[in-house]
Order: structure tokens, then sequence, then C-alpha cells
């Protein structure tokens, strides 16, 4: 695999998990009004940015971009179609879109030349996260 395709996945799912966890986040903030949940996804959310801190990798990662050819990002993939039921679904759907990037920027990480074992506790840290928020939101459900 060349370079350019590796940080074209990395830039992808680093995106994706940011995303995912704003979602979160603003669900929890303004649901909730839990200010230590709302903390904790936020802590997950710098902890990503932290990784990638370093300025020649995110050079790489832009460099890398080529959003308007991805063939992902067609009419076939868009999301507009699946349709939530409630913030249970909503919230469910952006943890796991958050997890399965969190899993691909840790595969993709052990590879020769990308040293970002960050993502191992990221991922983990959204298992705990998911169990804390959702439980929450069950809870509140059955007290309508």
């Amino acid at each position: 695999m060349d370079e350019k395709n590796l940080y074209r996945i990395m830039d992808a799912n680093l995106n994706r998990i940011t995303e995912g966890l704003r979602v979160i986040e603003e669900t929890v903030r303004f649901l909730f009004s839990d200010l230590e949940l709302t903390e904790a996804v936020k802590k997950i959310r710098h902890s990503v940015a932290e990784a990638v801190k370093d300025k020649e990798l995110y050079r790489n990662l832009l460099a890398s971009r080529d959003s308007q050819t991805d063939v992902g990002a067609s009419e076939k993939f868009d999301a507009k179609n699946v349709e939530r039921q409630g913030l249970g679904d909503l919230m469910r759907a952006n943890f796991q879109r958050a997890k399965e990037s969190a899993r691909t920027l840790e595969e993709f990480s052990k590879l020769p030349g990308l040293d970002l074992e960050k993502f191992k506790p990221v991922r983990f840290g959204l298992y705990e996260l998911e169990k804390r928020i959702m439980l929450k939101y069950f809870s509140v459900e059955e007290k309508k």
C-alpha cells in the first residue's frame, strides 16, 4: 500500500471518529445537561486530536485527502436514507461509528512508519463511555 492511501485511510477515520464523538457530546450536553459525561466525551475527542498533533503528520493527512474522487462519498453510500427512530438510535449509531473508526486507526497505525499506538485506549474508553451514557439514556427513557 502506498503511503498516500494509508494517510487517506487515517484521515477518513480521524474525521469519522471526531464527527461521531461531537454528535455524542452535543447530545449528552443538551439532553442530560451532564457536565461529567460531556467532559468525558470531550476528553476522548481531544485525545484523538492529540494523537495526530504532529505538524508533519497533519500535513500528510491533509495532502492525502481526496474527497472529490472518493468512491465512498457517492450517493450509493449516503447515510441520508438511514432513519433514526430517536435519540437512542442516533447515539448508538454514532458510538458505533466512533468505535469502528478507533479500531481502524488502531489497526492501521500498527503498520511500519506510523507510531500512533494511542488508539487502543481510545477504543476501550469508548466502550466504557458508551455503557455509561447509554445506560443513563435508557434510565431517563424509562422514567418517561
